[in-house]
């Protein structure tokens, strides 16, 4: 293959071939001059792409000599599939596929016949040179202009794609002459210049989606596997044969690797998912409508506790109607029961929203309502409407989750870690239920984002992953290494979008106590990034009114 493409991309369109030197003058093969080829590669992906030294000769092949003369494609899976017939029965696909074959033999007869007339047309002429009417010579000089500025003045992350770019007027003009010639006219027109731009501008991003794709790397590969296999598994053999990962030693350091890079890459899409030697990809599905279980109750705790085992009734609501779950006596779960009875073998749904139990938070309703800024959510006190240090808080996700007992708990935790809150570790037992109570005070915000539950759903899998319990909590020589490099170990704060700063502030603070830095170096640090780093920095009565009080609090209930 490597050979083939070299050869041919010498002798193409100039049609000239130098020969080897070697010492036998006798045997020496003289020089090739004028022998014109032209080539139709068609080939599968697998042969060029993920052969690694094949596609870098094409790529070397393709800079230094077909850039400005081949006629590159390289459909999509998208473009593939429309090009797929339709049958409606046994019948009509026999139909169609005799109508096809009789289509294909009556065109291979007709451009057969038609060359021959043309090659037997210019044979017989004196002359073999394609003039220029002025308006053709004129679009051709402009188009030049236009592809050459082009390619120069972009940034282009492939040469190849910029070599193209620039070259583009070549390949349209040699098309053009073709056209010329078809029409058994020895002049280019300007009907034929305009064919020949639409085709080649039709065709130019091709190259570029080719590289994008040549270039991926072993965990770009493995999603785009399982985004067009999305109920595969892959095992250890599997992963290894299909080249995602090499070698036969580290194994687990290596999955490990690859899980964590295919993951980040998969991002809001999906997560990628590994256990017991196999591998596998879930996609997020959107939030719809929302759900909820519930029934009404009233008494202590001890009486409503004994009366929440069954007669739920569930239905769909919208995330503003869950409010009132808050602020009457109620329980309820964001989960759907079979038959209404309440235990995790009879839960039969995803959950669209999550309730967080906060017994002793450092900070109140109100500074917590602060805090979440523009995420929408609903918070409420509990039995105790003056305990404003004792709340429920109702996030909306933006996909369903919907995980087994065991990952909805490690979710449970990844949840608060992200939201840097200390949540009841009871919250999470799938099938445990919240409770509402008359008179509550609420909060809410209905105006904000959906909470992005990617990261804290990926959080959950890698800790249950078999090959992800193996890590050790930071030794204090690394948690001091972490402080000293904040814009690794805060990444979320430096990077928060615009309507997180509080909470990403909030987060910040609680982790930086975590890590043992004193509050002279969390004050600084909340700082630096509100005034210096963040382009839009907040105001300086909200920051130490919803930030700064609430974290000096932490710190002086020590």
């Amino acid at each position: 293959m490597t050979d083939n493409i070299r050869l041919i991309s010498e002798l193409f369109d100039v049609g000239n071939k130098k020969s080897k030197a070697i010492k036998d003058h006798e045997r020496q093969d003289e020089e090739v001059h004028g022998m014109g080829m032209n080539a139709l590669f068609v080939g599968s992906e697998d042969n060029i792409i993920l052969d690694k030294s094949i596609a870098q000769k094409f790529k070397t092949e393709f800079v230094t000599k077909l850039a400005r003369r081949s006629m590159f494609v390289y459909s999509s899976k998208a473009e593939f599939e429309a090009c797929i017939p339709q049958y409606s029965t046994y019948e009509d696909m026999i139909k169609q596929q005799e109508t096809f074959e009789d289509m294909a033999a009556e065109g291979k007869s007709y451009i057969a016949s038609a060359s021959a007339d043309m090659a037997n047309t210019w044979l017989e002429r004196d002359s073999r040179l394609l003039e220029f009417t002025d308006e053709a010579l004129a679009a051709y000089k402009d188009y030049k202009l236009y592809t050459v500025n082009l390619g120069n003045g972009l940034s282009y992350i492939h040469k190849s794609v910029q070599l193209e770019q620039i070259h583009r007027s070549w390949k349209m003009l040699k098309l053009a002459g073709v056209y010329a010639m078809w029409d058994n006219t020895d002049t280019i027109d300007i009907g034929h210049i305009r064919d020949a731009i639409y085709f080649v501008e039709k065709i130019g991003h091709y190259l570029e989606a080719y590289e994008e794709y040549a270039t991926k790397e072993s965990y770009e590969l493995l999603i785009d596997f399982f985004k067009s296999n999305p109920d595969a598994s892959l095992t250890l053999h599997d992963l290894k044969k299909r080249g995602f990962i090499s070698g036969s030693t580290s194994l687990d350091t290596r999955v490990k690797e690859l899980v964590k890079l295919a993951d980040s890459f998969a991002g809001a899409d999906g997560t990628v998912q590994y256990a017991n030697d196999v591998m596998s990809y879930k996609p997020f599905e959107k939030v719809g409508d929302h759900m909820a279980s519930y029934i009404m109750l009233k008494g202590t705790k001890a009486e409503r506790v004994a009366k929440a085992h069954s007669g739920y009734t569930s239905k769909a609501t919208t995330f503003a109607n869950l409010r009132k779950l808050l602020d009457n006596d109620t329980a309820y779960s964001p989960f759907k029961f079979a038959d209404g009875v309440r235990k995790n073998d009879n839960i039969i749904s995803g959950a669209t929203w999550v309730a967080l139990d906060v017994d002793d938070s450092d900070v109140s309703i109100y500074e917590m309502h602060d805090i979440l800024g523009d995420t929408n959510h609903h918070i409420a006190t509990t039995s105790d409407p003056e305990n404003i240090y004792k709340f429920r808080l109702i996030l909306e996700f933006n996909n369903v989750v919907d995980l087994p007992v065991r990952e909805w708990k490690a979710f449970g935790k990844a949840l608060g870690e992200e939201l840097g809150i200390n949540v009841d570790p009871a919250t999470f037992t799938k099938s445990q239920i919240m409770f509402g109570y008359k008179g509550a005070k609420v909060l809410s915000n209905l105006d904000g984002e959906q909470f992005d539950v990617s990261n804290a759903v990926k959080a959950a899998n890698q800790k249950i992953s078999e090959v992800f319990n193996k890590t050790k909590a930071p030794t204090r020589t690394q948690k001091r290494s972490m402080l000293d490099n904040p814009m690794e170990t805060f990444s979320y704060l430096f990077n928060a979008k615009e309507g997180e700063g509080s909470l990403a502030m909030y987060r910040a603070y609680k982790h930086a106590y975590d890590l043992g830095a004193s509050l002279e170096e969390v004050e600084k640090l909340l700082h630096d990034v509100n005034y210096s780093f963040w382009d839009e920095p907040m105001n300086d009565e909200r920051f130490e009114k919803t930030i700064l009080i609430p974290m000096r609090r932490m710190f002086l209930k020590e």
